[in-house]
């Protein structure tokens, strides 16, 4: 009975040890789980599959984590090696661009362990293409050999070779095939260059660049945008054989800006040496502006504008028929060139009534003929008459008659193209052959005008020590007043009775070159006349002392000298102004000879004996054109007898209509002009205005 009782005790300790050994020291099935990665399988697409950039690709995957199970949402993320992170879940679609794409599904499990599997999934599209050799917007001499390189990659198969890859030119057509083909016989001038690639499913893709073949000496090509006639492009081609054999020197190329192309006619961007766009549009009817012209891109140097590249020349519509259309074009040509469109930095006195060029080649062709002497000023003469288009953007017409660049034409003699515009071309940067001009002589009448230089208004009784010289804000800011207060129109707080007198100085040069005669007129431009009588009379004396306009009253005036001349002022209404411009000659001879310029009196009759006459003309402080302006006329020229006031007479603004001529002025486009300066930045202007 003892012995049973202690087996019994050692049963029950044996099975308590047994449990101890179990809860102590043994594992569960899930606990030999912990921390392994996840199960990933991509099930679809399959390996192997191909598709197009176009297709919406399914991509299936499943992931199971060891320890909970299946993985799903935002656990299972889809990358693609080409266009990143594509989706996640069990379950999307994309599109991918064209490449050989690896595609990589990964889970991430509870225990934040990873594993992915991936697919390779190619998406075909058109080849990568490349022009590696020569540059974009490069050149090369016209025997030049030139070496083409390039490469093309199809998305799926790699390197494409040998005929799949093409070589053209838009103006050769076909050049070669394969990655490297050399080129001896390109067309001189602009090409685009283009090598085109196809891969074995017939995908198209390709890479241009431009490219010019420079040709020797200068060359200009056309760009015809309108619809004009083989006889008509003849004639065009025809008027600028002048220019191309005066301009030798080759000018580098240019390539136009991405804003030129695509407009007038302006396909491409390669120039050599210059390009000029032609149209036909309506401009104003027959007679009017037969053409126009411009150019729209030059070469800069220092940040000025310099040799046009490129330029644009408008035909009138109803002027097309015109039988000296090819002088007109001709004339068009100069100013594309830079003649009146790019020599802004050679000329000076815009403002005034003598402008001039002042270019140092221009200087020294224009005073190598005979007769230039007799221009009283230095520089060459501009045109001083005609609007925008036409002032300063021409020679004088005065001063050179029948040249090919002033603003008129001559239906029934000859332009010649003298080595004065050769000469501009050379100071804007062309090299030119000086024997390429026509033969050119000057007329033997050469104008020069003189602008004031100081002005004053002097009144008296009242007002005898007010000084009028300069703008103050008063009724006579902007005329000389001679003659009475009538009215009060000038001194609203003085009596009628006031008289006024003016002083008017003109800056002349310290003499006259030998054997050159002369006449002389003083230019006046009304502003106001108060009369209630017809025909009344203004002096005009010289001043016998010198006198400054900031300071000068009637109580300070210099003395008047003898009287000089008189002139007749018209008190019409509306028609009112001065009858016949004065004749100063003598006393212009003698301030050139030497004598103290000091101006001249402008005198009306006192108010006792004419109180009802009042005459104001502009004076020189006037912000309206300088032809308002007091202003000297001088007529010169090498031949024996002084200069009649009647020659002098007859240049006024409107004899070229009188005599006939065709207008080619007011011919300037207003348009844009690009450039591109050392720093490769865009630059662009407008010619101003004037």
């Amino acid at each position: 009975m003892v012995r049973c009782f202690w087996q019994f005790i050692f049963a029950l300790s044996l099975v308590g040890l047994l449990s101890g050994c179990d809860s102590g020291g043994g594992s569960s099935p899930s606990d030999e789980n912990m921390g392994e990665p996840p199960s990933v399988t991509i099930s679809t697409p399959e390996s192997g599959s191909e598709f197009s950039r176009a297709d919406t690709i399914r991509f299936v995957g499943e992931a199971e984590d060891p320890e909970t199970g299946q993985i799903t949402g935002e656990d299972l993320v889809w990358e693609s090696s080409t266009d990143g992170v594509i989706g996640t879940g069990e379950e999307i679609t994309a599109v991918l661009s064209a490449d050989l794409h690896v595609v990589t599904l990964r889970a991430t499990g509870e225990s934040g362990q990873s594993a992915e599997d991936t697919v390779s999934v190619p998406v075909n599209g058109p080849p990568t293409v490349t022009v590696n050799s020569p540059s974009d917007e490069s050149a090369a001499k016209n025997s030049e050999t030139v070496a083409l390189e390039g490469r093309a990659t199809d998305p799926v198969n790699g390197d494409l070779s040998g005929d799949a890859l093409e070589w053209s030119s838009d103006v050769d057509g076909t050049l070669g095939t394969g990655e490297a083909v050399s080129v001896q016989s390109l067309s001189p001038g602009p090409h685009t260059i283009a090598l085109t690639a196809t891969d074995k499913d017939g995908e198209v893709q390709s890479d241009s660049i431009d490219f010019v073949v420079e040709e020797p000496g200068f060359d200009v090509r056309f760009r015809f945008s309108s619809d004009l006639s083989p006889a008509e492009k003849t004639t065009v081609r025809d008027a600028v054989a002048a220019w191309e054999n005066a301009i030798t020197g080759d000018l580098p190329p240019y390539f136009l800006p991405d804003e030129l192309v695509g407009e007038d006619a302006f396909d491409g961007k390669g120039v050599d040496d210059l390009a000029i766009a032609v149209e036909v549009t309506d401009i104003d009817g027959a007679g009017g502006t037969l053409a126009q012209a411009t150019p729209v891109a030059a070469r800069m140097s220092g940040g000025n504008f310099t040799t046009s590249t490129a330029g644009l020349i408008q035909i009138d519509q109803s002027d097309r028929s015109n039988s000296r259309l090819e002088t007109i074009v001709e004339h068009e040509i100069g100013h594309v060139l830079g003649i009146g469109t790019l020599w802004d930095a050679a000329t000076s006195g815009e403002n005034s009534v003598a402008p001039v060029h002042e270019g140092s080649s221009t200087t020294s062709a224009y005073e190598a003929l005979s007769g230039s002497d007799a221009f009283l000023l230095e520089g060459v003469p501009l045109q001083l008459f005609g609007g925008a288009g036409t002032s300063l953007a021409h020679w004088s017409e005065e001063n050179f008659d029948n040249e090919l660049m002033t603003g008129n034409l001559n239906p029934n003699s000859e332009n010649p193209l003298s080595a004065v515009s050769l000469s501009a071309l050379e100071d804007i940067g062309y090299e030119v052959d000086q024997s390429a001009a026509d033969s050119y002589g000057l007329p033997s009448l050469q104008i020069t005008r003189f602008g004031s230089s100081a002005d004053a208004t002097l009144s008296r009784p009242a007002a005898a020590d007010q000084n009028f010289g300069t703008p103050q804000g008063g009724p006579v800011d902007s005329v000389l007043v001679a003659g009475s207060n009538n009215d009060r129109l000038w001194l609203p707080n003085e009596p009628e009775g006031e008289v006024f007198s003016s002083l008017v100085r003109f800056e002349l040069p310290s003499g006259i070159p030998p054997g050159v005669n002369f006449g002389a007129l003083l230019s006046l431009r009304s502003k106001e006349i108060n009369a209630e009588t017809s025909d009344h009379q203004v002096s005009v004396y010289s001043a016998g002392a010198s006198w400054s306009e900031s300071s000068v009253t009637d109580a300070s005036r210099p003395t008047r000298q003898d009287s000089i001349t008189s002139f007749d002022f018209q008190s019409c209404d509306p028609t009112c102004g001065q009858d016949s411009p004065p004749v100063v000659t003598d006393q212009v001879e003698r301030w050139l000879n030497g004598e103290s310029n000091n101006g001249l009196f402008l005198r009306a009759p006192d108010a006792a004996s004419d109180s009802t006459f009042s005459l104001g003309v502009y004076n020189r402080h006037v912000q309206r054109s300088p032809l308002l302006r007091p202003y000297l006329v001088v007529g010169a020229q090498k031949t024996t007898g002084q200069v009649q006031a009647q020659d002098l007479k007859a240049t006024a603004p409107s004899k070229s209509s009188a005599r006939g001529e065709l207008p080619l002025g007011d011919d300037i486009l207003d348009r844009k002009i690009y450039g591109t300066d050392p720093q490769g930045n865009i630059m662009k202007t407008r010619r101003p205005q004037r």
